[in-house]
């Protein structure tokens, strides 16, 4: 590689979706050809058990394979990402779902905008009128429009971030380390700025299982990023207790009637060897939560109830019918 070409990192961790993660990684190899970017992709897997066989097939589909049988457990596997971009002298990097399937010339469409823009952040999302700006907060007024909390959403120029990249791992355990490193360089810059790219463009997000088992897998598997969020909020603004309360009190605001599913009790019992399993995440949040607002212990109680997040599963069974059902005759 020339050393005159700034370096592009994709970083893919995956897990039982390994096959999907080589998949990407192909796409943007046979895809991506620019004169002022070189291109590396980096596969990580964690958690299984492959056979010769997958692991070949995966080696030979990236630049990195990283290959671990134990269970570092998911937000460590995304997290290990800012590590390898450092290693790698990345000007440019990506942390990509192996479920957020590209679609054909969304390469070209990334190539294009590492290209021609000059922003700190390419943020991909809903395009509106060619979205750019300056971001002065990832929890609150604009940063709430972004979707900078999805993994696969934000391309980093590293030189802009990487003081915060040591955050991604501290904070890894609240589920929001990618939130923390975009926070923390906003605190050392004052000011980020950033250029949306069409997510249509990009890849497909389509519901390709029923919701309620969507809701299930959630209700599982992210317990712990659910009330994970009000804690590192706490964390980040420590030294601004109001603001703390505020974009706590925002949270609460869109989120209270999620409380129960979350809070379910029907998770605890698991061994503490399985998932990423730090069920007491809530028990941390709960006082935060409550001392944000005059209402707040209310919607916290009325969120709590048992019946709320039962009847959010059976309309969302419902629904989830009709939508995969709509969507297989579509197909």
């Amino acid at each position: 590689m020339s050393n005159s070409r700034a370096k592009f990192v994709v970083y893919i961790p995956a897990y039982t979706d390994f096959k999907l993660a080589a998949q990407q990684s192909r796409i943007l190899k046979k895809d991506f050809n620019s004169l002022s970017f070189d291109l590396v992709t980096i596969i990580s897997v964690n958690s299984i058990s492959l056979d010769d066989k997958e692991k070949r097939d995966l080696t030979d589909s990236c630049d990195e394979l990283i290959y671990t049988e134990q269970n570092l457990g998911g937000d460590t596997n995304i997290n290990l990402g800012f590590y390898k971009a450092l290693s790698k002298s990345a000007d440019f990097f990506w942390i990509l779902s192996a479920n957020d399937v590209l679609k054909e010339g969304a390469t070209k469409e990334i190539q294009g905008a590492l290209e021609n823009g000059n922003s700190d952040l390419l943020v991909i999302g809903k395009l509106k009128k060619g979205q750019t700006g300056q971001l002065e907060n990832a929890f609150y007024n604009e940063g709430l429009l972004l979707p900078l909390g999805l993994i696969s959403a934000v391309i980093y120029k590293t030189e802009k971030f990487k003081n915060g990249f040591a955050q991604s791992m501290k904070l890894a355990w609240t589920g929001w380390g990618q939130l923390s490193v975009i926070q923390s360089a906003i605190f050392e810059h004052k000011k980020i700025s950033y250029q949306v790219v069409d997510e249509i463009l990009i890849y497909d997000r389509e519901l390709r299982i029923p919701y309620v088992q969507v809701l299930n897998r959630n209700q599982s598997m992210y317990r712990h990023s659910f009330f994970g969020y009000p804690l590192i909020i706490a964390i980040l603004f420590r030294s601004d207790k109001r603001l703390s309360k505020k974009i706590i009190r925002l949270w609460l605001s869109s989120n209270w009637f999620k409380i129960g599913l979350f809070k379910s009790r029907r998770y605890n019992s698991i061994s503490i060897n399985s998932h990423v399993n730090v069920f007491w995440t809530e028990k941390l949040a709960r006082p935060l939560i409550l001392r944000s607002g005059l209402f707040s212990p209310i919607l916290y109680l009325v969120g709590s109830l048992h019946f709320l997040w039962m009847f959010e599963k059976i309309v969302s069974s419902r629904i989830g019918r009709r939508i995969y059902a709509h969507k297989s005759i579509l197909k």
